[in-house]
């Protein structure tokens, strides 16, 4: 909330930017899930930035995106997931910028998709021991890209399965470390591309 007015602000020459909702971490549906239940952190973390917010926050992004698509502001068919932070990791900043913003002008297929980049090989059904308490670079998390459907689908995913999970190993865990289980052990099966934590993400 209390950035609202200073964002709306700086929007308002940028036709192309809209601002979804106001939402505080505690209103997300990961803090509401998370409000009634002990939970830990996972021993590995960094430890000014891996607190129980980030964690909420990071975990959210799919909610985020639901979001997006059911107000779908510019009539869209597909929707990519890019964190705000993003160019920290580029090499070639300005190259890579142009090949985004030449993404975003793409017709993309009519065939369903959910195209995620990832580090780390697939884990095992029921391994969480690699996912408990550090974090798991299956999928690099800064970026995702698919169409409304499919990319919706994964919060109901979530909403299928995160009550029962963090009831049952009591962990708050990166956001990438969930979707490493949810892909070994549901049936989510989004594309996944080799890449890492630089220009190649994208």
């Amino acid at each position: 909330d209390e950035c609202y007015d200073i964002l709306h602000n700086f929007i308002k020459d940028y036709p192309n930017v809209k601002i979804m909702k106001k939402i505080n971490i505690e209103s997300t549906w990961i803090a509401k899930e998370c409000s009634d239940i002990e939970y830990y952190l996972p021993d590995y973390r960094n430890y000014p930035k891996d607190i129980p917010h980030y964690m909420m926050l990071i975990n959210s992004k799919c909610e985020f995106l639901y979001d997006a698509i059911e107000e779908n502001p510019f009539g869209s068919t597909h929707f990519a997931w890019i964190d705000f932070s993003i160019s920290y990791v580029f090499h070639n900043k300005e190259a890579t910028l142009e090949y985004l913003s030449a993404l975003s002008l793409r017709t993309f297929t009519r065939e369903p998709f959910l195209l995620i980049p990832g580090c780390w090989d697939k884990i095992a059904e029921n391994n969480v021991e690699q996912i408990l308490n550090g974090v798991y670079w299956r999928y690099c998390g800064g970026f995702l890209i698919g169409d409304a459907k499919t990319v919706q689908e994964m919060f109901l995913l979530y909403k299928k399965y995160y009550p029962n999970w963090i009831r049952t190993y009591n962990k708050l865990i990166w956001e990438v470390n969930f979707w490493a289980w949810l892909e070994a052990n549901t049936e989510w099966s989004p594309r996944w591309y080799k890449a890492d934590h630089n220009d190649c993400i994208i």
